[in-house]
C-alpha cells in the first residue's frame, strides 16, 4: 500500500554506507513519494513499468554508487542493459527520498567512472 508521503523502496546497507563513508544509520529507509512518481512520468516517460518496483530493485542491487557532497546526493546506478540512476537526498526533516529515476547517458556514465565519482559495489559484501 502506498502511503500519502510515499512508499519505502529501499534501505541503506552497511556496505553502501561504508563504501561512501556516509554518516547514516544502517537500515535508514529510502522513500519514493507519489509526487516523485508524477515527476518521473512527466519528465522521464521512457522509464516505464512499476516505478516503485524499479526503484526498489535499483536501490537493492546497485552496480555503482556515488556521493555528491555539494548536492548532498547519493546516487545508485545500474548499468546492465540501460544505465539507470536513482538520486537519493534527505529532506529537511531528515527523511531520505528517491528524487527520480532516469537514464544516464553512456558518456556521462563513463565520465563518472573515469573521475572516480562513482564506485563499483562489491556484490559479495554483506548488504
Amino acid at each position: 500500500m502506498i502511503e500519502p508521503n510515499g512508499q519505502v523502496v529501499g534501505h541503506f546497507s552497511e556496505n553502501i554506507i561504508f563504501l561512501l563513508g556516509l554518516n547514516i544509520e544502517v537500515g535508514t529507509e529510502i522513500i519514493l513519494s507519489p509526487t516523485t512518481v508524477e515527476h518521473i512520468n512527466r519528465k522521464h516517460p521512457e522509464i516505464t513499468g512499476n516505478l516503485y518496483e524499479k526503484a526498489a530493485e535499483i536501490l537493492l542491487n546497485p552496480e555503482y554508487v556515488g556521493y555528491s557532497p555539494r548536492k548532498n546526493t547519493i546516487d545508485f546506478i545500474v548499468s546492465e542493459n540501460e544505465r539507470l540512476r536513482v538520486p537519493v537526498r534527505p529532506a529537511s526533516d531528515g527523511i531520505y527520498y528517491a528524487r527520480s529515476i532516469f537514464k544516464l547517458h553512456k558518456r556521462d556514465f563513463e565520465r563518472l567512472k573515469r573521475s572516480g565519482s562513482i564506485f563499483p559495489v562489491d556484490k559479495t559484501k554483506k548488504s
